[in-house]
């Protein structure tokens, strides 16, 4: 992660939905085909991709996901450590 005073970039992994899920019951950025967004934020449990918003099924299909973006604080240290381990 690179952070300065007005900005912060920071770099997204995209896995494979079917061959590495996430854990069960972790929010994560979403790649969805066939649904009416091409990235949103879901779970995985059980099998089934929930929609993070509803708690309902994701309408479409999964193909890939990423952790959540530690996101912009620029009140925070530059030297602030990523809170969001590696897999």
């Amino acid at each position: 992660m690179t952070h300065t005073a007005t900005t912060m970039v920071e770099t997204i992994t995209w896995r494979n939905a079917l061959s590495d899920p996430p854990d069960s019951d972790t929010t994560v950025m979403v790649s969805i085909t066939g649904g009416t967004e091409p990235t949103w934020l879901g779970w995985h449990e059980a099998g089934t991709w929930h929609d993070a918003t509803t708690g309902a099924p994701i309408d479409g299909q999964v193909v890939s996901w990423a952790d959540m973006p530690e996101g912009c604080f620029p009140d925070r240290s530059a030297d602030r450590q990523n809170t969001n381990p590696s897999r």
